[in-house]
């Protein structure tokens, strides 16, 4: 069975208990405002597959970002996409 580790509200604070409470997830959603590229690199760091929808909080570059090419899970092609009627993002 599938493990899916859900967080929001991170606010670009790290806290290392995400690692002790997420790191056996097999994948990880982020609820909204993560706050920076910077925390959203890490939570992706973890898990190959990470997944978040962007919030009030997260800005234009986070809202923008695209996926890393090295990451075998996700071609570069495809990347996050910004669905602006949904106002999301997914991996």
């Amino acid at each position: 069975m599938k493990t899916i580790g859900i967080i929001s509200d991170t606010h670009s604070y790290w806290d290392d208990r995400y690692e002790e409470h997420l790191g056996e997830c097999d994948e990880i959603w982020h609820a909204g405002d993560i706050g920076s590229i910077e925390l959203a690199d890490r939570f992706e760091a973890m898990r190959p597959r990470f997944r978040a929808v962007w919030g009030n909080c997260d800005g234009y570059d986070l809202r923008h970002k695209q996926a890393p090419a090295q990451n075998p899970t996700r071609p570069a092609a495809t990347g996050r996409r910004c669905a602006s009627n949904a106002r999301m993002w997914m991996c």
